[in-house]
Order: structure tokens, then sequence, then C-alpha cells
């Protein structure tokens, strides 16, 4: 007997009122006009909209647009990829977050599998556009959780696996890969409190440091793509970490 796809590689439609509302919502940006640079993923994305400062002064000359929806792992992205959110899109790029909200169930190889999946889904829906893949980020204890024991150590190493995986995926051309997951950890070698207070969502520093490095991996990405998005320049590294 075949084995059953995983999970995160299976479209699931959320019906929470968050998620269909944001759903709607972006269905109509994607109507308002057009879209240079888009965003996609859950709440760490989606809270660039508490960062407004930092999101426009990185982003803000590409027409960017922000389609993340807090809680949504991969499967839930990609059931809005595959339902209207992309459609009549034509950004130049996409940069793509998702994964850590598999990571407490799911299998390092599993989550890659499901974040392979949705950058299928953006080629081709979006065969003109680059896609800058990030890495998913590290994450810590949050409260009532245990930080160090063996669930901790599990989700760290799923985390640790699904990154190695998709760092592998990058042709250098038109997807990308960076890992930015070393900006957000102490001398220790754990999330740093600093930039990540509850040790999942960066806060305000947090998100002043991933405006500073993603916008100039952002422009060098947007500088090689004309008119439609396709590549003019040379190949950029293959990966950016």
């Amino acid at each position: 007997m075949k084995a059953a796809p995983p999970a995160s590689t299976v479209p699931f439609r959320r019906t929470d009122e968050d998620a269909l509302q944001r759903h709607a919502a972006y269905l109509c940006r994607v109507a308002a006009g057009p879209i240079g640079l888009l965003f996609l993923g859950d709440s760490i994305t989606r809270r660039w909209e508490e960062h407004q400062e930092a999101w426009e002064a990185a982003f803000g000359e590409y027409s960017p647009a922000n389609f993340g929806v807090g809680g949504d792992r991969c499967q839930d992205l990609l059931w809005r990829i595959e339902n209207g959110e992309l459609e009549g899109c034509s950004p130049a790029l996409v940069v793509l977050l998702i994964g850590t909200n598999n990571a407490p169930e799911d299998r390092g190889r599993d989550i890659a599998a499901g974040v392979a999946r949705i950058v299928e889904a953006l080629e081709l829906r979006l065969p003109d556009a680059g896609i800058l893949l990030l890495a998913i980020l590290p994450r810590g204890a949050r409260r009532g959780e245990d930080g160090f024991g063996p669930e901790a150590s599990r989700v760290s190493r799923a985390i640790a696996e699904a990154n190695g995986i998709l760092r592998g995926m990058a042709d250098g051309e038109r997807l990308l890969f960076a890992d930015l997951g070393s900006l957000f950890l102490d001398g220790r070698g754990r999330v740093d409190a600093r930039l990540v207070p509850d040790r999942l969502h960066p806060g305000e520093e947090g998100y002043r440091v991933l405006a500073e490095v993603l916008r100039p991996l952002v422009a060098a990405s947007m500088a090689k793509r004309g008119q439609g998005g396709r590549l003019i320049g040379g190949p950029s590294s293959r990966i950016l970490s």
C-alpha cells in the first residue's frame, strides 16, 4: 500500500475567523493594484504590520504586500496559494518564511516537503518571479514549556533537519536561500531574548535587524529582474547566509 503523503504537503483550509478574514483581505489586495514584492508566511511575516516604519524604509519602494497569517503551517499557506491569493498577481520577488508551526508535530523532512510543495506552487503560478526562501528561525521555550527538555530538543532538531534540506533546494538564480537564524542567537547558542522576547516572534529590535539584513538581499534580487521579474543579470550566490 502506498504511504499517505505528509500532511504538510496537502492543502488545508482553516476555518477560524482570523484566517478567513485575512484570506479575504489578501484577495482584495491582489485586486487593488500591483505588487512588486510579496511576503508569504505565518505570524512572523504578519507581524511586520506592527513595525511599519522598518517595513517601509526597507521595502516601501517595491510596492510590497504582506500575506502573513498567524498560526499558518505549510499546508495552510498552500491552501491560500491554491485558492486565489496569487490570482492576477505578478511580483518580481516572493520572500517565503514558513514551517515553524509545523515543527512541534512534524519531522524535519516532512516540513521541508511542505515548503518544497509551496515552492512548486509558486513556480507554477508565478513563472517570472524570483523566490527568496528564508530558513526557519530558531525558537526557544515559551511560557509553560520546558525549553531544554526532550520536546524542545526534538523541535530544534526538526527545524535544523528541515533547514538543511531547504538549503539544498536553492539554484542561485530563481530560488535563493538565506539562513538568518544565527542573528537571533546569543553567545550560548540560545534564542536571544533581546531580539525575540517570546522566544518565537522577533520584537521591535528583532524586526529592525531583519529589515537591515533583508533589505540588501531583496534589493540585489530586485535589481537583477526586469519587467515581470525576469532575471536580467548574472546568477546570484547559491546560498545567502
